[in-house]
């Protein structure tokens, strides 16, 4: 994991690892100068290899930025991090569940006032006068307890900006063997925003399900299920229906995600401490739970009339295989559901927590495009 973190660290912040080597680069010329030859050439050699190294990442985004057909910005990519903004949002209770009492935050656009009607003007991408606004339920990413909703909350903003009313959600995170519990809560979640939609001036046929890792997974998981009696809602809801669902670097096959072995990114230990959580969640193996792996997991559940779907995946990411996901991809090609997988080569997990690196850029782009197309 402290490599997992380094990685991320390197990669989303090579300009100023560049900017570093090539200070270092200038300081071995001068140091050469003085007569210190043989220093010189190691620091410089070495600060020569750290330079092309960090442009590695530049390079990569560069060419994924052209594929998908997203603009960069080298202004925009000093923004800082995404799990930090000075707004806040108002907080309502959506359900109850076994007596804990399970949130979302509610973020709207600017001059709309929390759980009032919805105003007129609010954000860039306005909804039609009479029109209820889309919706976003964020189910963030993460799989223990501590992880609090709203915790990217720059995403949350940046969607109100644009018109979207967004419900940053709680869930219970993966009690042992209950895993239908958390897919559930999304599924209560999706329920009280429908069953709301008036009140916050929202369309209730326009919600789209926002998910990062675990986040995703629920996302796909709920969209996929919806109205399958086997993974209920916690709550009663009628319908957990949505437009569009969205999933950042998403398990979608548990069996193979736990069939995988070691790499070159992914020690032994690594991967056993993988498989022991997902035994914990799951309540066993694939081979002693076939039916829950498949149940649990988005791919089983692949059909023709599914929402469309947007999935962003690093491809260096060592937490959620990308071969996973681009079998993902293939599934819904075979079933004709629309969708599109952007994949950024040099990325790792997580790479949006850099709200101006390049891979969120590149995703930021795909997410505007996919919500004007699909979300309404």
């Amino acid at each position: 994991m402290t490599m997992w973190q380094l990685g991320l660290m390197v990669a989303e912040f090579s300009l100023l690892l560049a900017a570093v080597a090539a200070v270092g680069l200038a300081a071995s010329v001068a140091l050469a100068r003085t007569g210190a030859r043989w220093s010189a050439r190691l620091a410089g050699g070495l600060c020569l290899a750290a330079l092309a190294v960090s442009l590695v990442p530049v390079a990569s985004a560069w060419r994924a930025a052209d594929r998908s057909g997203a603009s960069l910005s080298l202004s925009g990519y000093f923004a800082g991090l995404s799990t930090s903004v000075g707004e806040r949002p108002h907080t309502e209770v959506y359900a109850d569940v076994g007596g804990r009492k399970l949130r979302l935050d509610v973020w709207r656009p600017r001059g709309e006032e929390a759980g009032g009607p919805a105003a007129s003007g609010g954000g860039r991408a306005a909804a039609p006068a009479g029109a209820g606004r889309p919706a976003v339920v964020m189910v963030h990413g993460g799989d223990g307890p501590d992880v609090p909703r709203s915790s990217t909350p720059r995403w949350d903003v940046w969607l109100a900006e644009r018109g979207h009313v967004v419900f940053d959600s709680d869930y219970r995170a993966f009690p042992k063997g209950r895993w239908k519990e958390p897919p559930g809560d999304v599924k209560c979640a999706v329920g009280w925003v429908r069953q709301n939609a008036s009140r916050f001036g929202v369309d209730p046929s326009r919600i789209t399900l926002l998910g990062q890792s675990a986040g995703g997974y629920l996302s796909l998981l709920s969209a996929y299920s919806a109205g399958d009696g086997r993974i209920p809602p916690s709550c009663p809801a009628a319908d957990t229906s949505v437009r569009a669902v969205v999933a950042f670097y998403a398990p979608a096959d548990w069996t193979y995600i736990y069939g995988q072995g070691p790499n070159l990114r992914t020690s032994p230990w690594f991967v056993a401490d993988g498989r022991e959580k997902l035994r914990d969640m799951i309540g066993g193996t694939p081979a002693g739970r076939p039916e829950d792996y498949r149940l649990a997991s988005p791919i089983t559940h692949v059909r023709p009339g599914l929402p469309p779907t947007l999935l962003l995946q690093g491809g260096r990411d060592p937490l959620q295989p990308p071969d996973d996901t681009r079998r993902l991809a293939d599934r819904l090609s075979a079933a004709r559901v629309p969708h599109r997988l952007v994949e950024i080569p040099y990325a790792d997990h997580f790479f949006d927590i850099d709200w101006g690196g390049w891979g969120t850029q590149i995703s930021r782009a795909a997410v505007a495009d996919f919500l004007a197309e699909h979300g309404g």
